[in-house]
């Protein structure tokens, strides 16, 4: 059987679609770099120089392990059962045993 050949939709803007059954995998890129690719066991979107924006009611992110690498702007509240930090820096932030002093 031969080995199948991966099917390439390209548009006259320059944006591809790439689907593949030899390694199964789905890529989408745009002329910009922005791209997207699908595989068994990931899912890869990068935007080079643009910001990715995810919406909606509720998002939810499940994993063993879940790593930001960047600063984080909080618009509302942060809730969690156990934080570590080595610094903590805030306008309403009290020093102390429960913040009691």
């Amino acid at each position: 059987m031969p080995e199948p050949t991966p099917t390439l939709l390209r548009t006259q803007g320059g944006t591809q679609v790439q689907v593949s059954d030899s390694s199964p995998q789905v890529t989408i890129t745009s002329p910009a770099g922005v791209g997207i690719v699908i595989e068994d066991a990931n899912i890869r979107i990068s935007s080079p120089g643009c910001m990715i924006q995810i919406s909606g009611g509720n998002i939810t992110l499940t994993g063993a392990q879940v790593t930001v690498d960047a600063m984080i702007l909080n618009a509302r509240m942060i809730r969690c059962d156990t934080i570590v930090a080595n610094t903590v820096v805030g306008s309403s932030y009290t020093p102390g045993a429960g913040n009691v002093w």
